[in-house]
């Protein structure tokens, strides 16, 4: 788990992920266990035939194997180029965006569903929660079950209430990574630093859509100002914080990067108050384990990772890999964190 990978030209984005997902121990273990043979799932049109799943397990091999050097992940490379054909070449690119890839990639592979069936979805908003949110969820069950789905996936739901007509609608949805904003007080030009539980208060908060981002009513059939609040109903074993640090700028069609410091816990982020639906005895409390970090600006800048193996952290960058102490892993250039 100490060994490097080496940057094919501009692939550090690639690396910074593949370290934080390699040091996910359940997925590790499964797939070096080799238990997805049982699974590999190659009936599927929606996957790579159990491409993308032998790629990663030969990049995990060699990140946790004997190795002296560091790894060159160009046959993985140019397999996630295939699924997503926007990582062709050596352009840099969003760590977030090749997890989301990487993720659905080995989904495919190893869904225990060999033909997703189409189903017509029943009308949520004549049901309770507890059963809206169980029916959403168990289509969604139905079509994409993998370790994946059991691993990385929560629920959301939200709510969206129009402020002419009162219609109220419900959605249940499964989501893979948490995007949190990062609050930004209009008085103060740049706060010092904000906490990651403000970021999920400002995720939750109640909000009112308006001008551009009005809300189709389907009873007024038009664009309305709408009431909208979002929930977390399931929480997922491992949590993916994305902390949404590219911001869109409408006015000048660019996009910006917020460098703010974002304070997390390293031990101990307890979601047990935040999650609203059926919950268990046990509390929600996760452990950080693994960071994607991005330093520069918008077009440009650098990843890395810092990863957790055996209660030691190490700073991954590209082929080099040194320990590091705990203290000095919150920072500004802090982008995924993994919790488990």
């Amino acid at each position: 788990g100490t060994t490097g990978l080496s940057n094919l030209g501009n692939t550090c984005f690639m690396n910074s992920g593949l370290q934080c997902i390699a040091h996910t121990t359940l997925l590790r273990d499964y797939l070096l266990k080799g238990y997805w043979k049982k699974e590999l799932n190659l009936t599927s049109i929606h996957g790579m035939k159990g491409k993308m799943v032998k790629a990663f397990v030969k990049v995990l091999e060699n990140l946790w194997g004997e190795n002296s050097g560091p790894f060159r992940p160009t046959e993985f490379k140019s397999v996630i180029s295939k699924h997503t054909p926007s990582f062709e070449g050596y352009h840099q690119h969003d760590c977030q965006e090749f997890i989301a890839s990487l993720l659905d990639g080995l989904h495919e592979d190893i869904n225990r569903v060999p033909v997703k069936k189409f189903e017509e979805y029943p009308d949520m908003n004549k049901m309770e929660d507890m059963e809206a949110a169980k029916t959403s969820w168990d289509l969604h069950i139905r079509r994409e079950n993998s370790i994946i789905v059991d691993l990385f996936y929560g629920q959301y739901r939200s709510i969206n209430i129009c402020q002419t007509c009162n219609t109220k609608r419900l959605n249940f949805e499964p989501f893979v990574y948490l995007t949190l904003p990062i609050p930004e007080n209009q008085e103060i030009e740049v706060p010092i630093q904000v906490l990651l539980n403000e970021c999920i208060d400002e995720f939750i908060k109640e909000e009112i859509l308006t001008d551009e981002n009005k809300w189709f009513c389907p009873e007024c059939k038009e664009d309305r100002e709408a009431y909208k609040k979002m929930d977390i109903w399931k929480a997922p074993e491992i949590l993916i914080v994305h902390l949404k640090r590219f911001i869109q700028d409408r006015r000048y069609y660019s996009s910006r990067k917020n460098n703010v410091l974002v304070k997390f816990p390293i031990e101990g982020l307890d979601l047990t108050n935040i999650i609203i639906g059926p919950k268990s005895e046990e509390k929600y409390i996760y452990n950080l384990y693994a960071i994607s970090n991005h330093s520069g600006s918008t077009g440009g800048g650098h990843y890395t990772a810092y990863v957790k193996n055996n209660g030691r952290w190490y700073d991954c960058n590209d082929s080099f890999v040194s320990e590091t102490s705990e203290s000095s892993i919150v920072t500004s250039s802090a982008y995924l964190l993994f919790y488990e």
